[in-house]
C-alpha cells in the first residue's frame, strides 16, 4: 500500500507521530473494508464516512485526513466534500 510508505516516510522525517500514523493506517483499513475496495471513488468514500463516522466530529476529521493521505499517494484529484 503506497499510503503506508508515505506515512512511514512522514514518521521517519519527524513530521508525523508514530501513534497518529498507526491511527490513520487503521482508519484506512476500515474504510477499505467498508468500501469493498472502492477507495479510489471519493463519492463512495464520502458516503461511508458520513454513515459510519458521524458519532464523533473529531474522528470524522481524522478519517478525512487519513483519506487525504490515501488520495495524494494514489493521485486522486477529487477532494472529499463533507
Amino acid at each position: 500500500m503506497k499510503t503506508a510508505m508515505v506515512l512511514r516516510k512522514k514518521v521517519d522525517r519527524g513530521k508525523l507521530q508514530e501513534k497518529r500514523a498507526k491511527e490513520y493506517h487503521h482508519i484506512l483499513l476500515k474504510i477499505g473494508v467498508l468500501s469493498s475496495g472502492n477507495m479510489d471513488n471519493p463519492s463512495f468514500v464520502e458516503g461511508i464516512l458520513k454513515g459510519n463516522f458521524r458519532p464523533s466530529q473529531r474522528y470524522l476529521q481524522t478519517a478525512m485526513t487519513a483519506y487525504n493521505y490515501y488520495r495524494r499517494a494514489n493521485n486522486i484529484k477529487r477532494e472529499l466534500d463533507i
